[in-house]
């Protein structure tokens, strides 16, 4: 038999065979840039190391309570060497929102990767998701801005 034959055909049956989980915990969901030339990139795995957080909470888009649980997007903002006062969050469509320090403080986001313990499929808003939790802000109605920057389909933060 061929070497070149038999080397393919095992490439092939170890990749049929090899959990598809494994490509999407390398597969990169985030990049966090400066315009300073700093570029971090996030995987899931990489995500899911930092420290998590969970909440529990109704959303404008959901029904009933959830479970949320990532990292809270302070401490992905942490990785920015430069320091910042304002950084604009973009989805996977490019729809982009600017946010301050100030409502990063107040609001304390987390970046959701995970909904009732599952990962957030781009269908359900995911892969990522920038949350708040809504039941201690109950005056917080549709139309307000901060419904513009809980940005789903996450891909990108650049800090302006």
């Amino acid at each position: 038999m061929n070497i070149k034959l038999l080397i393919s055909i095992l490439i092939t049956l170890v990749s049929a065979f090899s959990p598809l989980s494994v490509f999407a915990e390398s597969r990169v969901l985030l990049t966090l840039t400066d315009n300073h030339g700093f570029t971090k990139t996030f995987t899931r795995e990489a995500l899911q190391a930092l420290p998590q957080s969970e909440l529990t909470t109704e959303t404008p888009w959901t029904k009933g309570n959830n479970i949320y649980q990532g990292p809270q997007l302070s401490t992905i903002l942490d990785f920015a060497p430069n320091g910042f006062s304002t950084f604009r969050v973009y989805a996977l469509n490019e729809y982009s929102y600017e946010i301050t320090k100030a409502d990063l403080k107040k609001y304390q986001f987390i970046l959701a990767i995970k909904e009732n313990g599952k990962a957030i499929r781009i269908r359900d808003k995911g892969p990522l998701w920038i949350l708040i939790p809504f039941s201690k802000y109950p005056e917080i109605k549709t139309g307000d801005e901060i419904l513009n920057q809980l940005v789903w389909q996450l891909n990108r933060i650049e800090i302006i």
